[in-house]
């Protein structure tokens, strides 16, 4: 389902797929149930949804490492450091 220019879902299994992208919308359904890599697999995700309570009404998880590892984010990182201490 397409709505507005840049916003793009489907339901997967019991998910839903959000994408900015229907090229990544498209990827993402494809590599459903093909054992590829998947999100599911992440540690990350896993420590994140235990600190959710037993039975959240929703869910939501961004992974912000990338944009931590970035140069804006190390720069970024570096100057709160010093404005904090």
């Amino acid at each position: 389902m397409q709505i507005g220019k840049n916003f793009f879902a489907a339901v997967a299994g019991t998910a839903l797929v959000i994408s900015n992208k229907k090229e990544v919308l498209k990827l993402a359904l494809d590599m459903q149930g093909k054992g590829g890599k998947s999100l599911a697999n992440s540690a990350a995700l896993a420590e994140a949804a235990r600190a959710l309570p037993e039975a959240p009404l929703a869910k939501l998880w961004i992974n912000l490492e990338p944009a931590h590892q970035s140069l804006v984010g190390k720069l970024y990182t570096r100057h709160r450091a010093k404005f904090l201490s």
